[in-house]
């Protein structure tokens, strides 16, 4: 039977540094709607599936998702593993590929290379970043970060039991019960660094892609 893959959007309006950035214009989209009409343009032939919080505060996501005719699903906003773990159940999903709203410009060549390796090994966490405690160490530039997480594993997890840490940033879970792992790496790779964190983050980022994206 062949695996169901989907695309999960991690999108939120209470970001600390940058409130509501997910929706702020990138060329004549929003944020959110040009990542997600990248990811169309890939061609992939799979689901999309943006999850935000079911807090008030993220109405607007839904309300957008639902004008841009993209799924969206609200769940826990500090518990973003149990978030994942409702959308893999919901969704039927066998892996998820796991991509964050303030990076708009992710590239289908890592992820697809991240995809071929996570289902030729069969590894219950694909990714392009290594945790170590609370350190990050990435094997591709800051915005392209992909996870692809094997569903079935991630609903091992108690989602209640484990650290707050894993509730957040959802893949240390994998390190800490000794799942099996595989990266993809390219640290040669030229491009300019598209992760949006703060205001001059999005300005230089809205400079880049209106001056050089190719949709």
């Amino acid at each position: 039977m062949k695996k169901k893959n989907a695309f999960v959007i991690q999108a939120r309006m209470g970001s600390k540094r940058l409130p509501g950035k997910v929706l702020l214009p990138i060329t004549k989209y929003t944020l959110i709607e040009f990542l997600i009409n990248r990811i169309r343009n890939f061609n992939l032939n799979l689901n999309i599936i943006v999850a935000t919080s079911d807090k008030s505060i993220d109405d607007i996501i839904v309300s957008h998702c639902k004008k841009i005719g993209v799924s969206c699903f609200a769940g826990s906003e500090e518990n973003v593993l149990k978030r994942y773990q409702d959308v893999a159940v919901l969704y039927n999903i066998d892996n998820i590929i796991r991509l964050t709203a303030d990076n708009p410009y992710p590239s289908k060549e890592i992820i697809c290379g991240c995809l071929n390796i996570h289902l030729n090994n069969n590894y219950d966490l694909t990714t392009t970043r290594k945790i170590e405690g609370l350190d990050v160490i990435r094997y591709v530039p800051k915005g392209y970060s992909v996870d692809i997480l094997k569903c079935k594993s991630l609903l091992n997890f108690n989602s209640e039991d484990v650290a707050s840490f894993s509730k957040e940033h959802v893949i240390p879970e994998f390190y800490n019960s000794n799942y099996s792992v595989g990266y993809y790496k390219n640290e040669n790779l030229k491009v300019e660094p598209l992760s949006i964190d703060t205001l001059e983050d999005y300005i230089r980022v809205q400079n880049y892609i209106e001056n050089n994206a190719i949709y």
